[in-house]
């Protein structure tokens, strides 16, 4: 029997990640311990070609869809939502103020939009735009309890 690879990755004191290797010699094996396994039961579904198939058909007919991206399907679920006027933003963050869930989540779903927007401006910067959005929209909700409306800004 051969030896195992096994790599280790650690930050050297510049910050700079470090890869090595070492080789490790496997674990013994008692052949007594193989021998006496139980038995396992085969399950009578494994045979039956008509399940395959059916698993097989409903596997390729998901993957034959168009790809899923999850930035689209994100993008294409935020589109549906139409934007606040000054004068509903007033009124869904005075109604949130009080505690009103149904307002607050209101202004989050119709400002995603501007979060995308201002994600879009921070790609190539070492993070996926996923994690920008997601980062947004915790933002998002910090400020949508921060939002005085009394002050008259958007």
């Amino acid at each position: 029997m051969g030896s195992v690879t096994q790599y280790k990755k650690s930050v050297g004191s510049d910050g700079v990640q470090i890869s090595s290797r070492q080789r490790i010699a496997p674990d013994p094996v008692d052949e007594e311990e193989l021998l006496a396994v139980d038995d396992v039961e085969l399950d009578d579904d494994i045979d039956s070609p008509e399940k395959n198939e059916e698993e097989l058909t409903t596997t390729f007919s998901a993957s034959d869809s168009e790809s899923v991206d999850p930035v689209r399907l994100y993008l294409r679920d935020v589109e549906t939502e139409r934007l606040l006027t000054a004068e509903e933003e007033v009124i869904y963050s005075r109604r949130a103020q009080s505690g009103d869930e149904s307002a607050r989540q209101k202004m989050i779903v119709c400002n995603l939009r501007l979060v995308i927007k201002i994600a879009r401006r921070y790609m190539n910067r070492g993070l996926d735009l996923l994690d920008l959005i997601e980062e947004g929209n915790i933002g998002l909700m910090r400020a949508v309890e921060k939002f005085d409306p009394e002050r008259g800004f958007r």
